[in-house]
């Protein structure tokens, strides 16, 4: 069970601190910050008084976790079933299997728990479908990087490709291909991940306009309603 956050989680140095910064503001000629200032000994005083008001503060039960949480217009949700992601492998030689809505599917039980059981929302298709083409397209010209799909686990940085370098407002195209994909019905699911070099660096992957080939015209996909991580994407 993940623990309710602390109302105040403020230490007793934390109130300390903030106390001193304050006295240039209301008390200027105030010089003597050190520990050994009375002034100093009371605010460490009311500081560890404080400390204890908080303390207390953050032993509230739950109901009151609940009417604070009114008090800021969050209301708890309505009971609802439990959804989970669930991945389907497909057995040596198989090439397709459809899971048919309603299927079950369990987690492992453990010693003291009890097992729970899954049932699958919609109709699925499972296949072996799996990028084998991939083309870049940048300043008028078409950019061959199969090789780049799946590489092996020591590749280097240097091993990958640039697709949406630079910082001009200039159209670029990134091309998958894979003929198996035309094996997949409506119900199907295609995530996507698109790794990037810098951490906190924008979510490339859902910045990007996602469409299909259908044959005729190119579509916009829809995107899967499921939780999925960051640099990834999901549609149906």
């Amino acid at each position: 069970m993940i623990p309710p956050p602390k109302l105040d989680d403020r230490t007793f140095n934390d109130i300390v601190e903030e106390a001193i910064s304050m006295i240039p503001r209301y008390a200027p000629e105030w010089t003597n910050h050190n520990p050994s200032d009375p002034g100093i000994t009371l605010i460490e005083l009311a500081a560890w008084m404080t400390d204890l008001l908080i303390y207390r503060l953050n032993q509230v039960p739950d109901k009151n976790y609940v009417a604070f949480l009114n008090l800021l217009g969050i209301k708890l949700r309505a009971p609802r079933a439990a959804r989970a992601v669930t991945r389907f492998t497909l057995v040596d030689g198989a090439v397709k299997q459809r899971v048919p809505r309603g299927s079950q599917v369990s987690t492992p039980q453990a010693t003291e728990e009890h097992t729970v059981t899954f049932e699958t929302a919609r109709d699925c298709v499972i296949t072996a479908a799996r990028p084998d083409r991939c083309f870049s397209y940048y300043d008028e010209s078409y950019a061959e990087n199969t090789r780049y799909i799946d590489p092996p686990g020591n590749a280097q940085p240097s091993d990958a490709f640039e697709v949406f370098a630079g910082a001009q407002r200039v159209e670029r195209y990134l091309y998958l291909s894979d003929p198996r994909f035309a094996n997949t019905g409506e119900s199907s699911l295609l995530r996507i991940y698109l790794g990037t070099p810098e951490r906190g660096g924008r979510d490339l992957a859902r910045l990007l306009e996602w469409e299909y080939w259908d044959g005729t015209r190119w579509k916009e996909m829809e995107a899967a309603q499921i939780d999925v991580d960051r640099g990834e994407v999901a549609f149906m």
